[in-house]
């Protein structure tokens, strides 16, 4: 019978012990007997936990699966008694045999009994692409470069680092995190791609199809954490790797058999190793380790080359060798003494004073080769920097390069066909970099999939009368992706400075799409969807967070844009000219959440507001006057507002509210038409209309408590079952017609589009009404 775990106080634990005290259990090796003490998760610093499971191999436990799996949910909250809360409905749903090993009272003394949530998979809750331990490029026949990143959800990515796209889908095979990839060259000049994983396995890719080219090498008893190629004189391929269990083991990457025996004499983790080749040709092989040293060896012999290399105070993090012009070797080493070391591998003697600079661990250290042949050094580092260097010189050839706002945990140079230089730098913050090294600008945005939470959505129509669907995300960007497979349609557009609210498409008279966001930088921006240009400044005015924005068509074909801002105001703008059309709308005495356009049957133009004072008001968008009454009925904020049109071309508008319900109006009396619906039971945060083959309508509602309902707006009847399966507030709703299908769009953190099944409503009559905020 396995004994209980000692009860200790944590809630008058020393805060420091609280966050520092899993580092240390692990220094000691005690992590998993540390972590049978359930109650400690309630106080523990989440995010240092995460960085220790995923570089430490705990055992297949039902406590340790539940701790993964609930890890960015009990990240969003510090509070002991709403993070018990959290494991009791993980556990009732994902590991019951977990729930009588959970100790969390007096935090909380409800205990559970039983749920009926189903069951998922075991995964661990990754938000977007997770953090990049690893990258490295690889230069093909014709010269072009792959780019490829290793990640802490098992997979690798490989991108075409010019134009920032994917090369294909993930690469999966690995159980555990990939700590390390590199590519390697066969004597026919195609490409080998090696992974190093925690799941103890070195795995070989074809990186141009993304296959495996042969089972997994094993031979490690631990955690491989470094992987490197080398090029014999004959012109075929060496690979090493280096392991937590303190060796470095060699590979025939062709046959995968082990090349000799294990390297052994370093007397802790070896954490990183580098193939250079002499000017003879031969090759030389180093490793750096926990024990403080760096080892060089020779590899078709398996005998170390002189002594260790000693200098660094402590973990040798990352080993990289140089090629000077006349074709002699420069080794670098990065150290958790937050410097960087340059040897001279043939004598072991240092070769100047270390590096210094970064105020952190230096986590990476990468040669580059400028187009001169001389050579670049670059450095990444745990205070999110990258440092490049003149190695010959030792001097810093320019500024650090900053944008990373997580750990650089990896860097890597490349050459272009022309031979200049490019560097990567993969980080915790979920992003590649790419860099020009001789400039320190970015090359290119981060190359990201979803980095951050998607906040709204909305569908346009191309002049070729095929859709797009346009997303604003939490980190400024906007993507524009093909609605059919989900891909984006080009890089994401950039230029805000802060979280993107909303979206809308609107129509030029000639049938080219415009494309509006708003931002919490105050601004609305419009782009050219189809370029994905600006189509003009930033229009300003706003003093505060723009949260909404919808066109308009007026009767003449002419597109006009409104704004609804936290200060409380609508704005009216002229797309084409970016200026505004007619001073500020005001009366509303809170924050305008959403604003929304309809065409009356005489083809003029009514606007809509909804706002945190929990009125909607509708307005005349050319003359800037009040229509009637303020809208009142709901008795919280007012998120969201759309029109809908009737088969007899008289308008309806609905309003979701923080009250949980949903009021559909008649906007030209102002007076409700029907009852609230209801059955959300939590803010509804986005409505929008749809049109169903017969021309009547459609309303869907997105709600905080993650569901999608629909209704028929003109009974107040539901039309179906709620829609789930988001795993977040549902922040945008939109509908949209594809060949014939019915879309709707549903989105937060993810982006979840649905088809409608045939039979169920026939979809080529159905015209597209979005909001989109």
């Amino acid at each position: 019978m396995t004994t209980p775990p000692p009860q200790r106080d944590w809630a008058h634990t020393n805060p420091y012990l609280r966050r520092h005290l899993t580092t240390h259990a692990t220094t000691a090796g005690i992590l998993p007997e540390l972590l049978r003490d359930t109650r400690f998760w309630l106080y523990i610093d989440i995010d240092r936990l995460t960085h220790t499971l995923d570089t430490t191999a705990l055992p297949d436990t039902p406590t340790i699966r539940l701790l993964r799996r609930a890890l960015d949910t009990l990240r969003t909250t510090t509070d002991p008694a709403e993070r018990a809360e959290i494991l009791h409905a993980f556990a009732l749903r994902d590991e019951p045999d977990a729930l009588h090993q959970l100790t969390t009272a007096p935090e909380h003394p409800w205990q559970p009994r039983w749920s009926t949530g189903s069951p998922t998979s075991f995964h661990r809750t990754l938000p977007n692409h997770s953090p990049v331990t690893s990258v490295a490029f690889g230069t093909r026949s014709d010269g072009t470069l792959l780019l490829a990143a290793g990640s802490d959800d098992d997979t690798v990515r490989v991108w075409d680092p010019e134009t920032g796209q994917p090369a294909g889908p993930p690469l999966t095979g690995h159980t555990r995190p990939v700590e390390s990839v590199a590519f390697g060259t066969r004597s026919d000049g195609t490409l080998l791609l090696a992974t190093g994983s925690f799941d103890h396995t070195v795995r070989l890719w074809d990186p141009d199809t993304g296959q495996p080219m042969r089972s997994p090498l094993t031979g490690h008893t631990d955690p491989v954490l470094s992987v490197a190629f080398g090029t014999r004189p004959d012109g075929t391929l060496l690979l090493a790797s280096g392991s937590r269990d303190h060796t470095v083991r060699l590979w025939d990457p062709e046959t995968g058999q082990p090349s000799g025996l294990p390297l052994t004499g370093h007397t802790d983790l070896v954490l990183s190793v580098a193939f250079g080749t002499r000017p003879d040709g031969t090759l030389l092989l180093a490793s750096g380790s926990r024990d403080h040293t760096v080892r060089l060896w020779d590899p078709e012999t398996g005998q170390p080359m002189g002594s260790p290399l000693t200098g660094h105070t402590d973990s040798v993090l990352s080993v990289a060798f140089g090629t000077r012009p006349d074709g002699t070797l420069l080794l670098a080493s990065g150290s958790d003494d937050d410097t960087v070391r340059l040897w001279d591998p043939e004598t072991g003697q240092p070769s100047g004073p270390p590096l210094t600079g970064h105020t952190d661990l230096v986590l990476s250290v990468a040669f580059g080769t400028r187009s001169d042949g001389t050579l670049l050094l670059a450095a990444g580092s745990d205070d999110h920097t990258v440092r490049v260097w003149d190695p010959e010189t030792g001097q810093p050839t320019g500024l650090p390069l900053i944008g990373h706002t997580e750990s650089v945990h990896s860097v890597a140079f490349g050459t272009r066909p022309d031979g200049t230089p490019l560097l990567a730098s993969g980080s915790d913050d979920d992003t590649v970099r790419v860099w020009d090294p001789e400039t320190g600008q970015p090359s290119g945005p981060p190359l990201t999939e979803y980095t951050s939470p998607v906040l709204s959505v909305a569908f346009g129509t191309r002049s070729d009368g095929t859709l797009l669907l346009a997303s604003g995300s939490f980190d400024g960007t906007v993507r524009l992706r093909d609605p059919d497979t989900g891909q984006p349609t080009g890089p994401p557009l950039i230029g805000h400075t802060e979280s993107v609210h909303s979206v809308a498409f609107g129509t030029r008279p000639d049938g080219t799409p415009l494309l509006a966001t708003g931002s919490h930088d105050g601004t609305v921006r419009v782009w050219d969807p189809e370029t994905g240009q600006p189509a003009g400044p930033p229009l300003t005015g706003h003093t505060n967070p723009v949260l909404s924005v919808a066109f308009g068509t007026r009767p003449n074909g002419t597109p006009l844009l409104a704004s609804g801002s936290h200060d409380g105001t609508v704005r009216v703008w002229d797309p084409e000219t970016g200026q505004p059309s007619g001073p500020p709308l005001t009366g509303h005495t809170g924050s305008v959440l959403s604003v929304a356009s309809g065409v009356r049957p005489d083809g003029t133009l009514l606007l809509a507001s909804g706002s945190d004072d929990e009125t909607v008001r509708l307005w005349d968008p050319e003359t800037g006057q009040r229509i009637g009454s303020p809208l009142t009925g709901h008795t919280g904020s007012v998120h969201s507002v759309a029109f809908g049109t009737r088969r007899d071309g008289t308008l309806l508008l609905a309003s979701g509210s923080d009250d949980d319900t949903v009021r559909v109006w008649d906007p030209e009396t102002g007076q409700p038409a029907g009852p609230p619906l209801t059955g959300h039971t939590d803010p509804v945060l986005s409505v929008a209309f749809g049109t169903r083959p017969d021309g009547t309508l459609l309303l869907a509602a997105g709600s905080f408590y993650e569901t999608v309902r629909l209704w028929d707006p003109e009974t107040g009847q539901p039309a179906g079952s709620p829609l789930t399966g988001h795993t977040d507030p549902v922040r945008s709703v939109a509908f949209a017609v594809a060949d014939g299908e019915l879309l709707l769009v549903s989105c937060f953190g993810e982006i979840y589009l649905r088809a409608l099944l045939p039979g169920t409503l026939r979809a080529n009559d159905v015209v597209s009404r979005g909001a989109g905020r």
